[in-house]
C-alpha cells in the first residue's frame, strides 16, 4: 500500500514552509512539495530547524536559539514570570507582531525571510504570543519571542543584542 502524502507550500527562495494564506497570496513565490502524511514535525522541531545558522543583526550578531520552558504550567505569561524564568531583573513587553514585522524587513535583518517563517509558525501553532526585552547589563539585552503550546509549556526563540 502506498503512503499517503499531502501538498505543502515552501518558499521558492529559502525552501522554508509557508502558511496556506501566504501560499494563496504569492503562488509564484512558492513551490509545492509533497510530504508523507503523519510525519509532521513538532513545533519545537520546526523552530529548531529555522534557527539553524540564524543570527540577530546587531553589534554582536548573536545566534537565535530555541527557548523551551516546561517549568511554567500556565496559559499566560508576563514580565514577572519571565524574570523568574530567566533570572534577569528588568523586563519590557513588546508587541509580538510588530517585532516580527520589523525583523522581517531585509533592510533590518539580512535573514528576514527566516524571521517571517518563524512568525508564521508561531502564529499558527502557539497562543498567548509575546516578545520580552530583558536587560542583561545596561547596554546588553535579550529578546524572548515566545508563545504557549497546547500542553501549557512555553516555546519560542531567544537572542541577545547590544544597544549603544
Amino acid at each position: 500500500m502506498a503512503k499517503k502524502t499531502r501538498k505543502v507550500g515552501r518558499s521558492a527562495k529559502s525552501g522554508q514552509f509557508v502558511s496556506k494564506d501566504e501560499l494563496q497570496k504569492h503562488p509564484a513565490e512558492t513551490i509545492l512539495d509533497t510530504v508523507p502524511v503523519g510525519e509532521r514535525k513538532t513545533t519545537a522541531d520546526v523552530i529548531k530547524d529555522l534557527c539553524i545558522d540564524l543570527n540577530f543583526q546587531s553589534e554582536t550578531d548573536a545566534p537565535v536559539e530555541v527557548f523551551i520552558s516546561t517549568a511554567v504550567d500556565r496559559s499566560s505569561v508576563d514580565c514577572e514570570v519571565m524574570k523568574a524564568l530567566t533570572g534577569h531583573k528588568e523586563c519590557e513587553p513588546l508587541d509580538f507582531d510588530k517585532w516580527f514585522e520589523k525583523n522581517s524587513k531585509p533592510e533590518v535583518q539580512p535573514q528576514s525571510e527566516t524571521y517571517h517563517c518563524l512568525h508564521v509558525v508561531m502564529v499558527e501553532r502557539l497562543v498567548q504570543r509575546k516578545v520580552f526585552k530583558m536587560t542583561i547589563t545596561p547596554h546588553r539585552y535579550a529578546y524572548y519571542a515566545i508563545g504557549v503550546q497546547r500542553d501549557c509549556s512555553l516555546l519560542g526563540i531567544r537572542t541577545e543584542f547590544v544597544e549603544t
